[in-house]
């Protein structure tokens, strides 16, 4: 009668403990996410895209969450909620593509002292992984005015140029950490982060263009030059 009772509970456990007798639950990952562009302006559409799985056995149904946050971790000490779209009926084992052809940052999205934004969608109350992007946040060019750059700072020269500018800082304790090209419409067409105390703008054409130089104390000089041709 023991040996019975034994055989019967060794089954229930076996049935109990079956793959497809586990809790269903969705488990959505998200990869591939992308910006169109790299760099972008404030309330401007820079299309978003990504691909979701559903890798859980049963399907979903519910919002997935857009989050940000600035990279500097003393504007922002947590990932804030940008966007949110509804996902209908992820079937287990089904994957789908996202495109936002509309997606934007505003003012609002925005805080001091960083320009890098980090956005990664992320379904928030089902199991998963998630990826992000990061996409940098400039004043529109047209609303750009060029700073003072004070004599204690740096010179940047000469202007008009032909090949090379040169940028010097005068404080040893100043540094240059990158250098953004824009043509006159405010096309980017170039980040320069290496050898950046002299500049090779002989590949340009003649024409207006405005320079962003980074510093390591979180300030931005903006200075328009005008290229020279030969």
């Amino acid at each position: 009668m023991k040996k019975y009772i034994s055989i019967i509970a060794t089954l229930v456990c076996i049935i109990a403990f079956r793959p497809d007798n586990l809790k269903a639950q969705a488990k959505l990952s998200v990869t591939h996410v992308s910006f169109q562009n790299d760099t972008t302006t404030f309330n401007t559409a820079n299309p978003l895209s990504f691909t979701i799985a559903n890798t859980g056995n049963q399907a979903y149904s519910g919002k997935l969450y857009i989050y940000f946050k600035n990279t500097d971790s003393l504007v922002m000490k947590s990932p804030q909620i940008l966007d949110s779209i509804n996902l209908v009926n992820l079937s287990s084992g089904d994957s789908t593509n996202i495109h936002q052809p509309n997606f934007s940052i505003t003012q609002n999205n925005f805080k001091n002292y960083s320009n890098i934004i980090v956005i990664w969608p992320l379904v928030s109350d089902t199991s998963g992984t998630s990826a992000s992007v990061s996409v940098y946040v400039r004043e529109s060019i047209a609303g750009i005015i060029e700073n003072h750059i004070s004599e204690n700072d740096f010179i940047i020269y000469p202007n008009p140029v032909n090949s090379l500018i040169y940028i010097k800082a005068l404080d040893s304790k100043n540094k240059v950490e990158s250098v953004r090209i824009y043509n006159c419409i405010g096309t980017l067409v170039n980040i320069i982060n290496q050898n950046l105390t002299t500049v090779d703008l002989s590949y340009l054409s003649q024409g207006l263009y405005i320079l962003e130089i980074e510093t390591n104390n979180n300030r931005r000089i903006i200075k328009r030059i005008f290229r020279n041709s030969y």
